[in-house]
């Protein structure tokens, strides 16, 4: 933007040579003219207030994002889309209630427990296992079964109830199958 101002009435009394630089004198008033130039460097956000910067070339932008924008014309637009909607029967009236569908979960878990004492033979003392009645839940047998592999490891389980914990766990895997072709 180029903003001329005419000097003539500033009230400034500024000191200007009688001659020109050739050594001519001046003739007539003179005549001061100031330019001034604005150029748009950044505005705001229209949304979030947030410094938009600007090129200086097209129309300046107004929001930060495209995001900001739809936000925008969202809350610009809302009330004559309800109404439109509203004559159409697509929206609910004023005095009708809104209407909410909730889902709620409730998982409620009870592990009970058995202590049961089991004797290890080479061990004078009998150790004191404790581990769930029943499992129900996948993780609850998946924690009894981890139980079971580190009793093992740990030498706690007689080598000769290795072919009855196979039996029970090969009995495990078909029952899976089973449940899964059915499935």
């Amino acid at each position: 933007m180029d903003e001329h101002h005419h000097d003539d009435d500033d009230g400034e009394d500024q000191e200007l040579p009688d001659l020109d630089p050739q050594g001519r004198p001046y003739i007539g008033t003179p005549r001061i003219t100031q330019t001034t130039r604005t150029r748009l460097v950044s505005r705001t956000c229209a949304w979030c207030g947030d410094p938009v910067p600007y090129s200086g070339k097209g129309r300046p932008p107004t929001y930060c994002s495209p995001a900001h924008r739809t936000r925008a014309w969202e809350v610009r637009t809302a009330l004559t889309r309800q109404d439109r909607d509203r004559q159409t029967g697509a929206a609910r009236g004023e005095e009708e209630p809104v209407r909410e569908v909730i889902r709620e979960v409730r998982t409620r878990t009870t592990t009970r427990s058995a202590r049961i004492e089991v004797p290890v033979p080479g061990r004078v003392k009998q150790v004191v296992v404790e581990r769930p009645a029943r499992p129900e839940k996948a993780w609850e047998v998946c924690a009894v079964l981890s139980q079971a592999q580190m009793a093992i490891r740990e030498g706690l389980i007689a080598e000769h109830d290795y072919d009855r914990l196979s039996f029970a766990a090969h009995a495990l895997i078909r029952a899976i199958e089973e449940q899964q072709q059915q499935g």
